[in-house]
């Protein structure tokens, strides 16, 4: 089977009947769909998406067909996740698979989006939409891969702030350190040169040694020679 050829330039959905050429078809049919259409190839090919653990990620479903929309499924490594059908009043069934890994379908259920906030690495596999209308069954394949990237930043960002602190403190010991040094320390105290009195005195007191000595050397002179004279006789 062929798959549905895009026309362009047309708002409302539109695709050609497979086998009739453009210009004599006779199977022309319009239909409005409740999600957005981007290609209408039976089996898509698989979409690689990287993220950085604790970002948001977005998965679109791009596989949906211009016929008419009965339920779509989204699963993650063949299990099941959210079930929506636009006949049954936009009834959208959630798995207990979804709500423990905190996945979400997007709030605008005309995008068909699944919602991953703050992903972590237990979100990486394979995810699949799976639409089924009239003419068939449709789906796309995405891998998704989470990284540790945002984990080892933050380490890197906690190991910083960590080190700050620390070599405040240092700096803080060192600094306390030497001022207790320095007051501990004898105070050096500016003695001003010896004025002309203070100088005087020393002098004095020497001239005054000097003229005992001399008095003492000139009594014993006398005692010598008063000796000799009496030795003398």
């Amino acid at each position: 089977m062929k798959p549905h050829r895009l026309i362009p330039d047309i708002k409302t959905p539109v695709y050609w009947s497979p086998g009739r050429p453009p210009d004599g078809a006779t199977g022309l049919r319009q239909d409005f769909t409740a999600c957005p259409v981007e290609e209408s190839t039976r089996w898509q090919k698989e979409y690689l998406i990287s993220k950085v653990a604790g970002s948001t990620v977005t998965l679109h479903c791009k596989n949906n067909t211009f016929d008419t929309l009965n339920v779509l499924t989204w699963t993650m490594n063949g299990k099941r996740l959210f079930s929506f059908s636009p006949k049954k009043e936009n009834t959208t069934t959630e798995s207990e698979d979804a709500i423990r890994l905190n996945i979400k379908m997007s709030d605008f259920k005309s995008f068909c989006s699944l919602v991953i906030e703050k992903a972590q690495k237990y979100h990486t596999g394979n995810y699949t939409c799976e639409t089924t209308t009239n003419s068939g069954v449709w789906q796309q394949d995405t891998e998704l891969v989470i990284t540790d990237e945002e984990a080892e930043y933050d380490y890197r960002l906690i190991t910083v702030a960590a080190a700050v602190p620390c070599v405040c403190l240092i700096i803080f010991i060192v600094v306390f350190v030497i001022l207790r040094r320095a007051r501990r320390q004898p105070e050096c105290r500016i003695q001003s040169p010896p004025s002309e009195m203070q100088q005087q005195q020393p002098r004095r007191q020497q001239q005054r040694t000097e003229e005992i000595y001399e008095n003492c050397l000139e009594i014993q002179r006398h005692a010598l020679a008063h000796a000799h004279k009496r030795s003398a006789h």
